[in-house]
């Protein structure tokens, strides 16, 4: 969110840019290895004229100071930078050996203007140009002067003056670099340097390496990091043997070790996401896995619980039909149970018609006539008449034993002069 407030006594608008716009710095550093701060940024006014700003101290080098000249143009902006109270920065670390001049973006975006070497009086000067229109100017010290991103280790910082053109943005949470980002772990520099006889590029080439080395260079980016020290042991050989191009292989030299870095860097952020990625997939797949094994033990439960709900059901109606079953014998106790009538296997016939009941053997009377008449007990065959009062289909008694009749077709010769007597009797039982 931008706040605008108009300074009068200043002449300049002032506009406060927040953090989330300061992120895009190049090249991305993990959160771990930065630190925030605000800065200045001043917007300049494209032909207005030049301007100075001053340079004041953060604090690490309470003597220095200086100022810079700023006029922005049509298509550049030229600055130009004068400091003083200066000295070599190994105070400050070991590892330090370089001043560089940056100019950052309200977004965030720096750019490396170059280095300020202090002379014999502490004093520096660059003269720059940059397409910047709107920065803040500040001065850090740097391991070597080809560094991408500023550290933390801020020396000078711009500062509007009363009569300073333009308009002033304050960007809140800039990232600069840990200064563990640049120690040398390992074999540390002396203190004390010998520029008589080695140029301080020499050092800086050696120190580029060493914390290329110490970030892992040789790991993550080992074609560039090859490079890098195939340099210096050209550039050792030249201070060997105090050639012209020490400087240049130096130099060289320091620039592939800054890269090999850089890429360091990138690719061990790019490491650490893709792990966190696979850890997050791997959690994502163990409560998947999970969650599926609880269903299916929730679903496995459910059914033992239904199997068991119906085994008992099951066994509860055979234990009531036991019950019945023991009432009923019960009640049925001494009670004599009917026979069942025995089936009678019906005669076939190829006729496919029905078959008709058989005659019982005892039932079965010879169709021929008798010759010696009826006999004086009723047997044989009886005199046919024409009339008789018997009205059922079939006559079940004798004096002696029983005759049943197969159909009333029979009754007329069947009955005789006893079938009145038989039918009398039988009406009078009636």
């Amino acid at each position: 969110m931008l706040q605008k407030t108009l300074l009068s006594t200043l002449g300049l608008s002032v506009l406060l840019v927040s953090a989330a716009h300061a992120q895009s710095q190049s090249p991305q550093a993990p959160a771990s290895d930065v630190t925030g701060r605000s800065i200045k940024a001043i917007g300049y006014n494209v032909g207005g004229g030049g301007t100075t700003v001053d340079l004041k101290s953060s604090g690490l080098i309470p003597a220095a100071t200086g100022e810079a000249k700023v006029e922005a143009k049509g298509s550049v902006t030229t600055i130009e930078v004068k400091a003083r109270g200066l000295a070599l920065p190994t105070p400050i670390g070991t590892e330090f050996l370089s001043y560089v001049v940056w100019a950052v973006s309200p977004e965030g975006r720096a750019v490396n203007l170059g280095e300020v070497r202090p002379d014999k009086n502490g004093g520096g000067a660059l003269k720059v140009t940059t397409q910047l229109q709107s920065f803040s100017l500040f001065v850090t010290a740097e391991p070597y002067p080809f560094v991408r991103q500023p550290s933390e280790m801020l020396i000078l910082e711009n500062d509007v003056r009363k009569n300073t053109k333009g308009r002033l943005f304050i960007v809140e949470d800039y990232k600069l670099m840990k200064r563990n980002q640049y120690q040398v772990r390992e074999n540390p520099l002396a203190l004390s340097l010998d520029l008589k006889n080695v140029p301080l590029e020499m050092y800086q080439a050696r120190n580029a390496v060493e914390i290329a080395r110490t970030q892992g260079a040789g790991k993550y980016a080992p074609e560039i990091f090859s490079k890098a020290e195939g340099g210096l042991e050209l550039a050792e050989n030249a201070l060997t043997r105090k050639t012209k191009d020490v400087v240049s292989l130096a130099r060289q030299t320091a620039q592939s070790s800054e890269d090999a870095r850089s890429l360091t860097v990138e690719r061990k952020e790019e490491e650490r996401i893709a792990v966190e990625k696979a850890a997050a997939a791997a959690k994502a797949k163990a409560e998947a896995e999970a969650k599926a094994a609880a269903e299916a033990a929730a679903v496995r439960q459910r059914t033992e619980a239904e199997a068991a709900a119906a085994k008992q059901r099951t066994e509860a109606e055979a234990r009531r039909q036991a019950e019945l079953a023991a009432a009923r014998a019960r009640l049925n106790y001494g009670r004599k149970q009917p026979r069942a009538k025995p089936r009678r296997r019906a005669r076939r016939h190829n006729s496919g018609q029905r078959p008709q009941r058989e005659t019982p053997r005892h039932e079965r009377r010879s169709s021929r006539p008798s010759k010696r008449g009826p006999k004086p007990n009723g047997r044989g065959r009886p005199r046919r008449h024409s009339a008789h009062s018997c009205s059922s289909s079939s006559i079940a008694s004798w004096r002696r034993g029983t005759a049943r009749v197969a159909s009333l077709s029979r009754w007329p010769t069947y009955c005789s002069t006893q079938g009145n007597t038989i039918c009398a009797r039988r009406r009078a039982r009636r």
